[in-house]
């Protein structure tokens, strides 16, 4: 895995290598059937949703088909206020220019619990609705503990330095740009 900086360049010192244990694309996932796109020519935003905020990894496939993770200057959006119209506005704006600006296709969210103890909180969920409107990219719900054995089975490291608060923002894209079947 390549990082690559915001402008497309590769990053000095960063090192390529293979994140994916035994990976083999299908003929699907290469763009050879309805999929229009293929998954080799996508990009997928991994979000983990925290209290008001979500954290973005963006991820895509290199040209050897081995998944890279995008060096990006925002990595974080906050929703400072959830009871203000002005707040959820710009929060979606800004949103829609973030997956405007990095050609995103899917945006891939880390699921929280809906009730019990370890439930996600009201603005989270708010969150997640404004992720959902954004135009022109869809949304795929990650499971956590699809997460955790993708993480255990199938990769084989993480990017040179991942901020650890990007760690699961990075498995749900991985997640979903790798698994076959997941963003068709």
């Amino acid at each position: 895995m390549a990082l690559i900086w915001q402008d497309g360049h590769r990053a000095a010192g960063y090192g390529v290598f293979k994140v994916l244990r035994g990976f083999e694309f299908s003929d699907r996932q290469c763009g050879n059937d309805k999929f229009s796109k293929g998954a080799l020519h996508m990009r997928v935003c991994g979000c983990e949703i925290s209290a008001s905020e979500v954290r973005l990894a963006v991820v895509h496939h290199d040209d050897e088909g081995g998944v890279e993770m995008l060096r990006l200057g925002t990595t974080r959006l906050e929703l400072n206020d959830d009871t203000s119209e002005a707040d959820l506005r710009s929060v979606l704006a800004d949103l829609q220019e973030f997956a405007q600006d990095h050609e995103i296709d899917v945006f891939a969210i880390k699921t929280r619990a809906k009730k019990g103890r370890m439930a996600g909180g009201a603005v989270s969920f708010k969150i997640e609705t404004l992720i959902q409107l954004v135009e022109g990219s869809q949304t795929k719900f990650v499971n956590p503990v699809a997460l955790s054995h993708f993480a255990k089975n199938d990769l084989d490291e993480y990017p040179e330095k991942l901020p650890v608060y990007l760690k699961n923002a990075f498995l749900s894209g991985a997640y979903a740009l790798t698994k076959p079947g997941f963003l068709g």
